[in-house]
Order: structure tokens, then C-alpha cells, then sequence
């Protein structure tokens, strides 16, 4: 990733392994599989969405990967499901074309039984983006409700959020 932004979510991902592993943060995890269809009506994606997928993949091993059972889309390197070579958990990479060349990526991470989460929770379940919104398609209506969605926050205080671990209180409660 040659953007300065990119960099920081590959050292981001750095950061997580350090911590323990990236299943292990909700955060993270909430905006990896991030799907604006169901709340907009139209499917919407943000570059921070796909750089956090290809930072996971480049620093983490994926073991026993196999074909993503019941993908009715072509099957291809990037739709898979796999375990985790740090943690243990479900890892299912797929994607979505919404218009011709359109394609919207996602990776959905299923914690591993009794993993333990390191990150901060997302609160109120906003799910916070640094990057604009693009339309997957001409006439995709609802930007106005995947924006209110999943808000936009600048670069730096997201870099933050996403860091954030969980406080006291909620290693408590878990």
C-alpha cells in the first residue's frame, strides 16, 4: 500500500497482533464485514473497509482454506472461509458485485469458542468510517442512510477508536 493512510492500517493490524490477534477486536471486526444493503437499500463501500481485509490477509496465516460453502458467486482466491493461524477463528471472505465491476468485499470473523475480546466494544453499534462513501452502482439510492449508519469520523481519531481496548468494567462484564 503505497497511500499513507494504508500504511497506518497495516501497522494498525501490526498493532492488533501485538495485542493478541485482530479476531479479538469487535471493532475491527465490525468494519471488515461491514454491509450497508441492509440499512441503505443500496451498497456503498469505503477504501478502509478493503485495506483492513488485505492488511489481515498479508499479515496473518489463514489455515485449512477451502472454498466458502454455499457461495453461489464464482470461486476465486478472495471467497474462501479459513481458520485463523493466530486465534482459532472462523475467517469467511466473500464479495458482492452490485453492478458490473462494482464489487463490495467483506470478511466475516467468528470468534473462536471461549476468545476472549481485547478490543473496546462498538458502542450504540456505530461503527464508525474515515473515508467517503462510493456508490457500487448507478441509481444506488440510501447514501444519506449508510452515512448515518456507519458516521463518518476523521482519520486519526478512527485510527483511535479502533485501537481503543476494552476498559475494566467491560472485562468485568464478559
Amino acid at each position: 500500500m503505497s497511500d499513507a493512510f494504508g500504511q497506518e492500517v497495516l501497522a494498525l493490524v501490526g498493532y492488533y497482533l501485538a495485542k493478541g490477534c485482530p479476531c479479538r477486536f469487535p471493532r475491527f471486526r465490525a468494519v471488515v464485514s461491514r454491509d450497508t444493503s441492509g440499512v441503505a437499500g443500496g451498497a456503498f463501500r469505503s477504501d478502509e473497509q478493503m485495506m483492513l481485509i488485505w492488511a489481515f490477509e498479508q499479515k496473518l496465516p489463514l489455515v485449512d482454506r477451502r472454498a466458502l460453502e454455499g457461495w453461489g458467486g464464482p470461486m476465486s482466491e478472495h471467497v474462501y472461509e479459513a481458520e485463523c493461524g493466530v486465534c482459532g477463528s472462523r475467517v469467511e471472505r466473500s464479495s458482492n458485485e452490485f453492478a458490473t465491476g462494482a464489487w463490495v468485499e467483506y470478511l466475516v470473523i467468528r470468534r473462536a469458542r471461549g476468545l476472549v475480546d481485547l478490543g473496546a466494544s462498538v458502542e450504540h453499534g456505530l461503527v464508525f468510517r474515515p473515508r467517503p462513501f462510493v456508490p457500487m452502482g448507478p441509481g444506488m439510492t440510501g447514501m444519506n442512510k449508510a452515512a448515518q449508519a456507519y458516521p463518518f469520523m476523521e482519520e486519526e481519531p478512527w485510527l483511535e477508536w479502533m485501537r481503543a481496548l476494552k476498559d475494566k468494567e467491560e472485562m468485568r462484564a464478559s
